[in-house]
């Protein structure tokens, strides 16, 4: 299918997203990068300070989801934190629309 392109949120899920895109005919897989920013030294240990997630596409990864629709595997969701930034940064980036998939929800909070 031309106009989808199966995102992976992380490397973990990089094996889901490819086997994803296989079952539906899908060549186009990107990976999101995740990294965390840690917290300022003098917060660290504080009650609700954890490191920031930042979620990045490579430029060449942000060519390939522009006017396309988009398909996001995650392993597990539980806050909808790394969900909801990749889908912004998908908007961002020109996507037409996304779909969400996880293996896992828990969803704690």
């Amino acid at each position: 299918v031309e106009e989808l392109v199966v995102v992976a949120l992380g490397p973990a899920n990089v094996g889901r997203a490819k086997a994803l895109g296989d079952m539906l005919g899908v060549w186009k897989c990107v990976n999101i990068v995740t990294r965390r920013i840690s917290p300022e030294p003098s917060t660290v240990g504080e009650v609700g300070k954890h490191p920031e997630k930042v979620l990045q596409l490579d430029d060449g990864s942000k060519s390939q989801v522009k006017g396309m629709v988009c398909i996001t595997m995650d392993d597990i969701i539980d806050t909808m934190d790394t969900t909801l930034k990749a889908v912004q940064l998908l908007m961002d980036a020109g996507a037409q629309y996304v779909i969400s998939c996880a293996t896992h929800g828990l969803f704690t909070t």
